[in-house]
């Protein structure tokens, strides 16, 4: 992201290095969603099970050629996640997007949600959507933070 466009609180670019998922990953993605959610908002073990049928229809159907996940890392340690998921030959959807709360305000998110849209749009979809799977404000608002 240009200097331009970043927010005041922003990291520079560099200092955020978003990798694609590796074994364990995603499993780690569903421990740290789980309990983040659990903290900030008194999910329970219905969501955490709601995380892990996601994460494993994504290993057991992934699709190569038009499906990614990364993980977001930050001085050191993994901050956040989006994951991009074929809906249709059109259509991807954005799934288990999160950011750490410590890590929120820094533009992560923006981040991440970039690099999949970009990524969605040279795979040739037409559409994109994100799932709102993650309580709290701001999916119930519709946006993406």
């Amino acid at each position: 992201m240009s200097k331009s466009h970043q927010e005041p609180n922003e990291p520079p670019a560099a200092a955020v290095i978003l990798r694609p998922a590796g074994i364990g990953d995603i499993g780690w993605v569903i421990h740290r969603q789980a309990l983040l959610y659990t903290n900030e908002f008194g999910w329970n073990q219905e969501f955490e099970a709601l995380l892990a049928e996601i994460g494993a229809q994504f290993i057991r159907q992934f699709k190569p050629q038009s499906e990614r996940a990364w993980l977001a890392e930050y001085q050191g340690r993994v901050v956040g996640s989006v994951f991009l998921v074929r809906k249709s030959k059109y259509i991807a959807q954005l799934q288990l997007l999160y950011v750490e709360s410590d890590a929120r305000g820094l533009g992560i998110g923006l981040h991440l949600v970039d690099e999949c849209m970009r990524t969605a749009r040279e795979i040739g979809y037409r559409k994109r959507s994100a799932a709102a799977q993650a309580p709290g404000r701001e999916c119930a608002r519709g946006r993406v933070v």
